[in-house]
């Protein structure tokens, strides 16, 4: 079950240290594409899935011009998340056209300009 988006565990102690050392390895990675810096400079990212064989777009997400406090909330979450290389943002493919906010870490994504982005949703979504 290597290839699997399911993992199993005997315990909590096992999932645990797990997640810990995957945490270790998204900062690392982090570190090595400069995501602290990389990421503010571009709005739009994409990245392959080949074993899914689905391309998907992203624009990342940015709070509102006049923040509220749950906003504001959210935007420490998604700078500390951030430092640690993931990029939040709302996602489209055609699996899920209509967009979903999550986030996909820098060192599967690349960034793309606003034209590629606008070219891929207007695709996906078949307008």
């Amino acid at each position: 079950m290597e290839n699997s988006f399911v993992k199993t565990f005997d315990n909590n102690d096992d999932m645990f240290s797990y997640l810990e050392e995957q945490q270790k390895q998204a900062k690392k990675l982090a570190d090595q594409y400069n995501a602290k810096e990389v990421i503010p400079k571009y709005k739009y990212w994409a990245l392959n899935e080949p074993s899914l064989d689905l391309v998907i777009v992203g624009k990342r997400w940015e709070p509102s011009a006049n923040p509220t406090p749950e906003e504001l909330e959210d935007v420490e979450s998604v700078n500390s998340a951030m430092e640690s290389g993931w990029i939040f943002a709302r996602w489209y493919s055609f699996a899920c056209p209509e967009g979903e906010l999550g986030d996909n870490h820098i060192s599967r994504c690349f960034p793309i300009p606003d034209f590629i982005f606008s070219f891929c949703l207007q695709y996906i979504q078949g307008e």
